[in-house]
């Protein structure tokens, strides 16, 4: 019998969990839809927070939802206490790290190591360049946790029916 993993399986395998003699908590569910979701970048994009942490401690794992509005362009930056993962579920984007433009889009898997300066901003389907820009929808995990504690303090999403 083939097993067959697939991204999600294999982030579950990576990410912490209790160790032996250590409480692992109770099970937790979130919803689609459920997550505490946040505006960042000026309102060019949102994160939804899926899972994290209830404190600020580094070394907290964080999974969650980033969409990209047309027009988001994230400058350089950094992380310096965490990896940052991103699998991209639509839309299409350009990553740049040290000089290096890489086009992504659905399907593709990102890993930015701790302290690499990169920047991203969401372009159009570079194979059809006379369709419209749309968003760019990404889950995205800090592994080591730590740079999601800037979305605690942004600004509510509005809600939407």
């Amino acid at each position: 019998m083939k097993i067959r993993m697939t991204w999600l399986a294999v982030l579950c395998l990576l990410l912490p969990t209790a160790s032996a003699g250590e409480a692992a908590g109770d099970l937790e569910v979130v919803r689609a839809g459920q997550g505490d979701r946040r505006v960042v970048a000026g309102g060019k994009a949102q994160v939804e927070r899926i899972l994290d942490c209830k404190g600020e401690a580094a070394g907290c794992p964080y999974l969650g939802l980033f969409t990209g509005h047309p027009g988001l362009e994230v400058p350089e930056h950094r992380h310096d206490d965490s990896e940052e993962w991103l699998h991209v579920l639509a839309g299409f984007g350009v990553m740049t790290s040290r000089g290096r433009a890489v086009p992504v889009g659905p399907g593709d898997t990102l890993r930015i190591p701790r302290g690499v300066p990169h920047a991203f901003r969401v372009t159009g389907d570079p194979a059809h360049p006379d369709r419209p820009v749309t968003e760019f929808r990404a889950v995205q995990v800090f592994p080591q946790g730590g740079p999601q504690s800037r979305f605690r303090q942004a600004p509510p999403a509005p809600v939407t029916p």
